[in-house]
């Protein structure tokens, strides 16, 4: 270490701390955090801040430690742990506790700082410890509920917030911790429970998204008999939260899931109304959330008007159909109903325009399982099979033709249907679909597809040559 830093430190006022004597005859002070056979480390802290000194233990005369002064080893533990030197914090704070076991706020530190460090079962050993100190300090509480949660333990985690809304009701994260555990646990009255708490979260936060959803999602999972009025509660709930609170960071997760409710009670038109809404006043909002936005505002309003063609406006059949935002949108829709059978159909046909293969596939068989007995389960079927033909099948006409209708701008599609067609006899027909899919095909496959709609065509007029033989 340099001698112009061991002067800076050596100026550093404050209270008297441990001192290590050089051999050249300085003197350093400041907290003693290791001492070893080889090296002796202080933290020496002034007020512009503090620094770690490594001292060879072979230039160290002599290590005095004093009684500790708790409120500057605090301070230094606290600079320790500011500076990322957690190991340094803890080595402090453990000190501390040692010297003084009755010192609620130390061995509150210690369990914040080991926290930190992901210690997670000592530090909420030291929260308990904390706590149990000085039962009135909800910071020990809320620190023993946090960590409970994080080992696994929701009833000690329920518990110490239950206790901790009891100092401070009017903390709001204390109730919004309290009913997302209750929600999680699950047990006998813990939803009701739950309820009371965001409510109580909302009280004290009136403009807390988190709160408003959280009070929602307790009376929208009640079950059996006044399910219903529940669910209507927990969206009246939310209408009037974002009526008191549209320009509120981060509302648009209150209008969706309010949204989801509306559709949920068979009220499709009311959750396209939320979306017009909160499109129309929060224009900006983030372009991932806005596209979330659309993407639910275009379901909701295909639902309203019954379904109609094509899906969520958009039709697989267009030429000049941005592909990728049309997956896009359609999975953003399918986060809200994920076993909608006509778009995971819809789904299959644009990834294979894509020439996502595999994925089509999955898809189609997703939508082929979510489709009732029909048409469109049986257009599902029929691109689930052709998406995992041999070479050599040859499907039956019918079905070419609709398999060519539900995917007009594939040449694969076309070329199967020319094939087809050739079979039965339709020479025509086939050489028209060869062409078709010669025009959609890429370089490498377009003449191979010309040579089958020539070879076709002799065939075809060696055919009405000899016809009337």
């Amino acid at each position: 270490m340099g001698g112009t830093l061991i002067l800076i430190l050596l100026a550093a006022t404050g209270a008297r701390g441990d001192t290590v004597l050089l051999t050249d005859g300085r003197e350093l002070e400041g907290t003693v955090i290791e001492e070893t056979d080889k090296l002796v480390k202080l933290r020496v802290s002034k007020e512009t801040g503090s620094a770690v000194v490594e001292l060879d233990k072979a230039k160290v005369r002599s290590v005095t430690r004093t009684s500790p002064d708790v409120k500057k080893l605090l301070k230094d533990a606290s600079a320790a742990l500011g500076q990322g030197h957690r190991d340094d914090a803890i080595r402090i704070l453990k000190a501390v506790v040692d010297a003084h076991p009755g010192d609620a706020l130390a061995r509150r530190e210690l369990a914040f700082a080991e926290l930190m460090d992901e210690q997670l079962e000592r530090s909420r050993d030291d929260y308990a410890r904390a706590a149990a100190l000085d039962g009135g300090d909800v910071e020990s509480f809320v620190g023993l509920g946090y960590t409970s949660a994080r080992t696994g333990d929701k009833d000690a985690a329920i518990a110490a917030y239950r206790k901790a809304s009891t100092i401070a009701p009017r903390h709001a994260r204390v109730w919004l911790s309290l009913a997302e555990l209750l929600l999680a646990r699950g047990g006998k009255g813990d939803r009701e429970e739950a309820i009371v708490s965001a409510k109580h979260g909302l009280e004290a936060a009136p403009s807390s998204v988190d709160a408003a959803l959280l009070a929602a999602e307790g009376l929208a999972r009640a079950q059996g008999l006044g399910a219903g009025d529940e669910q209507k509660a927990a969206l009246a709930l939310l209408e009037k939260f974002l009526k008191d609170n549209a320009k509120t960071p981060g509302v648009t997760r209150a209008v969706r899931r309010a949204a989801d409710l509306a559709f949920g009670l068979g009220d499709a038109a009311r959750a396209k109304g939320l979306l017009d809404e909160a499109i129309a006043a929060s224009p900006d909002v983030p372009m991932e959330e806005r596209e979330r936005l659309l993407a639910l505002q275009a379901l909701y309003a295909w639902f309203a008007a019954s379904r109609p063609t094509p899906e969520l406006g958009i039709d697989a059949g267009a030429e000049k159909l941005e592909v990728e935002t049309a997956i896009r949108r359609l999975d953003l829709a399918l986060e809200a109903v994920p076993a909608q059978g006509e778009l995971l159909l819809l789904r299959a046909r644009l990834l294979v325009r894509k020439g996502k293969t595999s994925e089509a596939h999955d898809a189609a068989g997703a939508a082929r399982a979510s489709l009732p007995a029909g048409a469109a389960q049986e257009d599902a079927r029929l691109l689930e099979d052709w998406l995992v033909r041999k070479d050599g099948d040859v499907l039956a006409e019918k079905k070419a033709r609709r398999l060519a209708e539900l995917l007009p701008l594939t040449f694969e599609a076309h070329e199967t249907l020319a094939k087809a067609l050739e079979t039965s006899g339709d020479l025509a027909g086939a050489v028209a679909a060869f062409k078709k899919a010669s025009e959609l095909a890429p370089d490498a496959e377009k003449k191979r597809l010309s040579g089958d709609a020539d070879r076709v065509e002799g065939l075809r007029k060696k055919r009405e040559k000899n016809k009337d033989l």
